[in-house]
């Protein structure tokens, strides 16, 4: 897709300056700009791009809110959550809607959005860019439900390699979490997703994502 970010990203409500300062080749972490046109090069069509790209800001405005919320609370309870990686692991967490739209084989974008972070990384030559490449690979394969474990996998026999998936870093529960509550982009409450789960999906993967709101829930909760 060879559009240019910029008339797309403000059409988006993507102007968050301050996210935008970044040099590609000063060994910084990506910025939104960058995160954006990523996206862009994958894409088939502009409106395959803007369909994945308004889920992820819609994702990205509630993980936002999420982790403001923790670290507005660290003084008590010692979390932080890095904005920025939020930020930008929100936009990228669904590239690989690009190879996997919703439907069969829809569990494989998970790994395929790893793989093609990863990929992006390996033309990298400086390490802190491909260091950043890494963790937004790690938030892409980490983000469906609250995580796929191997017993997962060999139970449901689903299509990925036998490993765990579960998100670890506080920025990868962040994202998937918000993730949950986005249906297409439109928020939901936390009723509708553990009912949708529990009509989807199965008992395990409901008390996973409790377990998970829980967790988020009592960072964010003012002792």
């Amino acid at each position: 897709m060879k559009e240019t970010a910029d008339g797309l990203k403000e059409a988006n409500g993507l102007k968050e300056k301050e996210d935008l300062k970044g040099n590609p080749a000063s060994g910084q972490d990506l910025d939104v700009e960058e995160a954006i046109r990523i996206l862009q090069d994958v894409s088939p069509d502009r409106k395959t791009f803007e369909i994945v790209l308004n889920h992820a800001e819609a994702v990205r405005k509630v993980a936002v809110r999420i982790a403001d919320a923790i670290n507005r609370n660290s003084g008590s309870t010692g979390a932080h959550a890095d904005m920025k990686t939020v930020k930008i692991g929100a936009l990228l967490h669904d590239i690989g809607r690009f190879r996997h739209p919703p439907g069969p084989g829809s569990v494989l974008h998970g790994i395929a959005g790893a793989e093609m972070l990863r990929g992006i990384a390996e033309r990298e030559t400086d390490a802190k860019r491909k260091a950043a490449l890494e963790k937004y690979a790690r938030i892409a394969e980490r983000h469906l439900g609250a995580g796929i474990t191997k017993e997962d996998i060999e139970e449901q026999n689903l299509p990925l390699p036998k490993k765990d998936y579960l998100p670890e870093t506080l920025e990868e529960k962040i994202i998937a979490y918000a993730d949950n509550l986005i249906a297409g982009t439109e928020e939901k409450d936390f009723d509708y997703v553990v009912r949708r789960f529990r009509k989807e999906l199965n008992e395990k993967v409901v008390e996973r994502f409790v377990r998970l709101h829980n967790e988020l829930s009592a960072l964010m909760k003012k002792q």
